[in-house]
């Protein structure tokens, strides 16, 4: 264990008690800690219940610190417990790490999101700077369908704070196609990060992937390869233009917000690479959400014409 280093369970994973074993489930995975007795037990199942440090073992566990610590390793090593460097003065410029913390009132409402981007790796510098989890992300919500996706999505974002366009962290766009693209030549041509939730076309309704200008696909990339994916490729563009919009139920409004909400969160909060280069698709019929990789279209009219030879992306480096 790392002196200076304050740890804690990760938010995937709950704890529990049987006898003289401890349970940690997390989804399809189970660490079960066979101890002494129920006593040690319940005094490790203390430990794991708030943050701890080194010295929070040396006091608790006299005489068996040094056991305690190696099996502490031991779950840091299989991603159980978290470790994130103390902070001595709580109001100190230093963002924290991501790590994700359930028991960090400041971090509680990002916690599982910012689990997840952790988990998911990849160098972030190459991204930019993430957002304090201490502080309010600023979100602004531009579109013709905002209104009935701005309740749903205030509910999935409660510590955003709504606000112009120039001055956010991230721009969230829904409505038509149309609308759309007007969205995406202004954040390109200003470079800046922005998240389209796509119009429901009847069976399918996508978000994302969160736009990043000159790092990876841009709006007409996702229509592309989208697109590609029909049996009339050559023709989707103009009649998917052309078409009236399908509004979305209030149930779809909710899950479609609550998935924005979730990209946002991972992208502002922690420069979550998937978020960057994935599109979510809902089926609402059969009641399915898949995530698809997108990749940059060679020949793209926005993002393109570009070389790729030799060309590493943040997320693969």
């Amino acid at each position: 264990m790392d002196p200076s280093t304050t740890y804690s369970v990760s938010p995937r994973y709950a704890v529990g008690e049987v006898e003289d074993t401890l349970h940690l489930l997390g989804g399809r995975e189970l660490v079960s800690l066979q101890l002494p007795s129920g006593d040690a037990v319940s005094a490790v199942s203390r430990l794991l219940s708030r943050p701890f440090t080194r010295a929070d073992v040396d006091r608790a566990f006299v005489g068996h610190a040094a056991v305690v610590a190696d099996l502490v390793d031991e779950l840091v090593l299989r991603d159980v417990v978290v470790g994130a460097p103390s902070r001595a003065d709580p109001d100190a410029d230093a963002v924290p790490e991501p790590v994700g913390r359930l028991d960090d009132p400041a971090q509680a409402e990002l916690a599982h999101a910012l689990d997840e981007a952790r988990r998911n790796g990849g160098d972030r510098s190459g991204l930019g700077r993430p957002r304090d989890p201490r502080t309010p992300a600023r979100v602004a919500l531009v579109g013709d369908a905002i209104p009935s996706l701005l309740a749903s999505l205030a509910e999935a974002l409660p510590s955003a704070e709504l606000g112009d366009e120039d001055d956010a962290d991230l721009v969230i766009a829904a409505g038509s196609r149309r609308v759309l693209r007007d969205v995406g030549a202004r954040m390109h041509a200003a470079g800046r990060a922005w998240l389209p939730v796509h119009p429901f076309d009847g069976r399918f309704q996508l978000v994302g992937p969160v736009v990043v200008p000159g790092e990876g696909p841009c709006l007409e990339c996702v229509a592309l390869r989208w697109a590609s994916t029909t049996p009339f490729a050559a023709d989707h563009a103009e009649a998917a233009d052309v078409v009236a919009t399908i509004p979305r139920d209030p149930s779809l409004d909710a899950i479609a917000a609550g998935f924005a909400a979730r990209y946002a969160s991972r992208w502002v909060f922690a420069r979550d690479w998937l978020v960057a280069s994935t599109v979510l698709v809902l089926e609402p019929k059969v009641l399915s959400a898949e995530a698809h990789p997108v990749f940059r279209v060679a020949r793209c009219g926005t993002c393109g014409p570009r070389p790729y030879a030799g060309v590493v992306s943040p997320w693969r480096a």
